[in-house]
C-alpha cells in the first residue's frame, strides 16, 4: 500500500513536468496573396535535441523561397500561446540566410523559457530582403 502511495505522488509531481515536454501545435499565419517565401512547417517543443535543467524551446522552421528571385535574408514572426489563446511571447527574428528560387531552408530557434507553459507556435514571415537589396513586406491588414 505504501508503494501505491509513493507512486501515486510521483506521478502526481512528475505530471506537469511531462506535460512541459510535449510538442505545440504549429500554426502557419496566412501572409496574403502570393507570398515570395512560404512556411511549410513549424515543430516547437521544449529541449527537442539536448536535455537539461533550464526551460530551452527549440523551434524548427522549414521554409521555401516561392518566388523567381533568390533571397538574401528574412525575418519571422513568433508567437507563443497558452491553451486560452493567450499571448505568452511574441518574438520577430531576422535571419541572414541565403536561399535560392523553389528552394528549401530549415532555421531553428532556441530560446531560454520563451513560452512555457505554452501551448500553440505560430508563425509567419513579415519581410524578405532579395538578392537584389529589393523588399518584400507582409501587408498590414
Amino acid at each position: 500500500m505504501m508503494k501505491f502511495i509513493l507512486l501515486t505522488i510521483a506521478l502526481l509531481l512528475l505530471s506537469p513536468v511531462a506535460w512541459a515536454y510535449r510538442p505545440l501545435e504549429g500554426i502557419i499565419l496566412p501572409l496574403g496573396d502570393n507570398p515570395p517565401v512560404v512556411v511549410e512547417q513549424i515543430s516547437s517543443s521544449l529541449q527537442d535535441t539536448k536535455l537539461g535543467r533550464s526551460l530551452i524551446w527549440d523551434t524548427t522552421l522549414i521554409l521555401k523561397n516561392t518566388s523567381a528571385k533568390p533571397i538574401r535574408a528574412f525575418e519571422v514572426e513568433v508567437i507563443m500561446t497558452d491553451i486560452q489563446g493567450k499571448v505568452i511571447t511574441r518574438l520577430v527574428r531576422p535571419f541572414v540566410v541565403p536561399i535560392e528560387p523553389q528552394a528549401q531552408t530549415t532555421q531553428q530557434l532556441s530560446q531560454l523559457h520563451l513560452a512555457w507553459p505554452g501551448s500553440a507556435t505560430a508563425v509567419r514571415v513579415k519581410t524578405v530582403t532579395f538578392a537584389d537589396e529589393t523588399r518584400w513586406e507582409l501587408p498590414v491588414p
